[in-house]
């Protein structure tokens, strides 16, 4: 079966795939500052991972939701974060929703590491769902041993929020130059979690850590097409059919 969007469906479409695939793709994303790169970096890639992955794979996908966890960044113009409990109930009201219509095979795909404050939530949701399984993915995890061959050849401080591995032609929004960002070494502003209070006293340019941009279409190409591939083998080994409880 050929992969579609939401957008691209009607109910009844939707209601005639669900009759042979109960899988469904929801792209996670945010709305943040990155940067020197696009505020909505996270919805973006996802977004492009998310169409590109399904496609290949055949899995249906919901829109992507722009807006995540994102309390680090709140005092930098253009962010828009939900707290925790906000979004743990718009998760919880999206699996509700497609469970009621017979979806079974829930994967949400983040493109922003914040996000992850759901996982519980999604493992709490099959408490008293029979026959739902949910997946978590970090749409970012396939490049990871790219970004780390590439900064050990160069010695290069490993890449954190908004670095390089993030500016891929579809988030760079103005020209820049590759400065190299140290990651704070002050007990007063730890690397996980950031304190959004004195996020800009330790990071103002909004990088957290590592080069801010690598001018390489080659690598950067490289290293989605490994995200990619990660997030197809993932969704090929999902069965179609709903779980077996």
């Amino acid at each position: 079966m050929t992969a579609a969007s939401f957008g691209e469906l009607s109910w009844s479409d939707l209601e005639a795939r669900l009759a042979v695939d109960c899988r469904v793709v929801l792209p996670l994303g945010a709305t943040e500052e990155h940067g020197e790169l696009s505020l909505t970096a996270d919805t973006n890639f996802v977004d492009r991972l998310t169409e590109t992955a399904c496609e290949r794979a055949g899995v249906v996908r919901a829109p992507v939701m722009p807006f995540g966890c994102s309390a680090f960044a709140i005092t930098f113009p253009g962010t828009i974060s939900m707290r925790t409990v906000t979004m743990s109930l718009v998760i919880t009201d999206m699996i509700d929703s497609l469970y009621r219509q017979g979806f079974r095979r829930l994967v949400f795909v983040t493109g922003h590491g914040g996000n992850e404050v759901i996982t519980g939530i999604l493992s709490e949701a099959a408490i008293d769902r029979p026959g739902l399984a949910t997946y978590y993915v970090n749409g970012w995890r396939g490049m990871a041993a790219g970004i780390a061959e590439f900064e050990a050849a160069l010695g290069l401080p490993g890449a954190e929020h908004a670095a390089w591995h993030e500016a891929f032609d579809f988030n760079v929004v103005k020209p820049f130059s590759g400065e190299v960002h140290q990651p704070s070494d002050s007990p007063d502003f730890p690397q996980f979690p950031v304190n959004p209070r004195t996020a800009r006293r330790y990071m103002p340019s909004g990088v957290q850590a590592g080069l801010s941009r690598h001018d390489d279409p080659t690598m950067m190409s490289k290293l989605f097409d490994a995200c990619v591939t990660d997030l197809v083998s993932t969704l090929n080994s999902l069965p179609a059919a709903p779980p077996e409880d």
